[in-house]
């Protein structure tokens, strides 16, 4: 899991910035955020700011302490000009007059909120964003209702919680040396500490991935394989976020900057705002944790056969180049596996990657010279597309390294095990709990 950014649109803005700031950059996502081999987790507020009272008790569960009534509606996270609260206290319903009024320049005019948007700097010339160019290109499991058809990574995939008190609820937590050693909730503001941003939002989702690890009994990998036929198959997995924007201030004249009023010295950047299905502010909504972890194996997806084989040489001297064939092909039905495929494995029953081959037509012949010394099981690992379940083929491979201080021969004896698990990454320690000002919780069983 990783944080989307907490810059909105403008991904090569500084956000912790004193306003006015605005945006100079235009349209950038996090090179971190926008790999293809992550979850992008962005963030949303509560939209209750006029009712709060409808979502609200006065008083909390005594059993679960919870004060939240039910599920809250959610908006985008944004604490600049643009956010559409505004207008509830007065101010216009036009985002760039807000952004130019001098009462709200002082403080709104900074790129802060959920990031999201569209991968295309992947091939740099410079520290420039404006001289970078490529972006990654769209993954195979990356479709659904209101996904762009941009043939590029879009950014974020889901989004959770993430406000940092600008509509009055945030993340508190308790740090002794901060908090006078106390966690007081009823003392005047000064026993608790408060945080957001999507730093705590990607957290918060990697511990509700572990309670799927946890109900499955098995690692999940990259979970964005699941995710996007989840929200078509289960939509009630998820809360589809379909007001607020992540547009944020910029400067006018600057790249995708729109200003509309001749004089403004402030416009907005030209996207994005939340809609229907997937978008680039929310991704595919936030979560209902219970449906979600619940669900999670109801997803249909069609199974394959993957086969490694053609190991060749079997005598070999460290780091010399070893030749293999992988196959991957479905188990009834027709069609072609895309994607990549991953040699793993290692010394001590590793399972670290090795190198990773691009399918062709549903295969791949190819050789490596990074197999490290040592016994061990290697496994040939797909990871799935947008159709098909993850597979892994295994052999053994025993290897007696040859360096300048020893003078032997690496031996590779090949064994095909069919294994039916899921490889996958997880960090060792995903996350301890947060709790919201005003807190929702949905049971999971």
């Amino acid at each position: 899991m990783v944080s989307s950014g907490d810059n909105g649109s403008a991904g090569c803005d500084a956000f912790d910035v004193q306003s006015p700031a605005p945006v100079v950059m235009g349209l950038q996502v996090s090179g971190y955020a926008s790999t293809p081999y992550n979850v992008a987790v962005g963030g949303t507020d509560f939209n209750e700011i006029t009712n709060p009272g409808q979502y609200w008790s006065t008083t909390n569960n005594s059993l679960t302490q919870a004060s939240a009534l039910g599920y809250i509606p959610e908006t985008t996270w944004n604490d600049s000009c643009t956010n559409q609260f505004l207008t509830d206290f007065g101010y216009s319903t036009v985002a760039e007059a807000n952004c130019n009024n001098a009462n709200l320049i002082p403080y709104d005019v900074v790129p802060v909120g959920g990031s999201g948007g569209v991968s295309k700097c992947t091939t740099p010339s410079g520290s420039n964003p404006f001289n970078c160019a490529g972006g990654y290109a769209k993954p195979s499991w990356q479709t659904g209702i209101g996904v762009p058809n941009d043939g590029k990574r879009d950014i974020p995939d889901v989004s959770l919680f993430a406000s940092n008190g600008f509509s009055g609820s945030f993340y508190i937590f308790c740090e002794s040396d901060q908090t006078n050693g106390t966690c007081n909730l009823n003392s005047p503001y000064t026993d608790f500490l408060g945080v957001g941003g999507t730093s705590v939002s990607s957290p918060a989702f990697a511990g509700i991935m572990a309670l799927v690890n946890q109900k499955t009994g098995s690692r999940q990998g990259n979970a964005n394989y699941v995710l996007y036929k989840l929200a078509a198959q289960q939509p009630t997995a998820f809360h589809d976020v379909t007001v607020g924007t992540i547009a944020m201030p910029c400067a006018t004249g600057s790249p995708n900057c729109v200003t509309n009023t001749g004089g403004d010295a402030y416009g907005v950047l030209s996207g994005y705002s939340a809609t229907t299905g997937y978008d680039l502010a929310t991704g595919l909504g936030s979560v209902n944790a219970n449906n979600l972890v619940n669900k999670w194996n109801s997803v249909s997806l069609l199974a394959l056969t993957t086969t490694l084989s053609n190991l060749n040489p079997t005598t070999i001297t460290h780091g010399e180049a070893v030749n293999f064939t992988v196959s991957v092909a479905p188990k009834s039905g027709s069609g072609t596996p895309t994607g990549q495929i991953a040699l793993e494995g290692g010394p001590n029953s590793g399972n670290s990657g090795i190198a990773a081959f691009n399918l062709t037509n549903g295969s791949v012949s190819s050789s490596t010279e990074m197999l490290p010394g040592g016994t061990y099981s290697v496994t040939a690992h797909y990871p799935g597309d947008s159709r098909r379940w993850r597979r892994k083929w295994r052999y053994t491979a025993r290897q007696l390294q040859r360096d300048s201080h020893r003078n032997q021969r690496q031996a590779v004896a090949q064994r095909y095990d069919f294994t039916g698990c899921a490889v996958v990454r997880v960090p060792s320690a995903i996350l301890s709990l947060f709790v919201f000002s005003r807190a929702l919780c949905e049971t999971v069983g």
